[in-house]
């Protein structure tokens, strides 16, 4: 019969707190991944919906005569009064078909 020494204890010990802090690290893991696949999608939801506003918005500001300029990556936005276009009254509309909203 074989005996069980402290040493073997201590090793037992050791395999099983090992092990015990890889379930207990992976769990905290998957954990925090869940929680920011949640942030993103909210995140991913109201840009969308920030984006539907801004363009709802520019198009509202397009059938009021102004020239409104929305860049779909962000990069660039402008916008003029229809007092701009004195000379031209078909200033606004040649500006806003030359650069279309993202939805359209």
């Amino acid at each position: 019969m074989r005996r069980f020494l402290i040493r073997d204890l201590l090793w037992l010990t050791l395999i099983v707190a090992l092990a015990l802090g890889w379930w207990v690290d992976h769990r905290q893991l998957a954990s925090d991944l869940q929680a920011a696949r949640q942030e993103l999608a909210q995140s991913r939801w109201k840009a969308d919906l920030w984006e539907t506003m801004a363009i709802a918005f520019a198009k509202q500001m397009r059938a009021a005569g102004w020239y409104v300029r929305v860049a779909a990556d962000g990069s660039g936005y402008g916008w003029t009064t229809p007092d701009s276009f004195v000379g031209d009254p078909e200033g606004a509309r040649k500006l806003n078909d030359a650069h279309p909203l993202p939805s359209e």
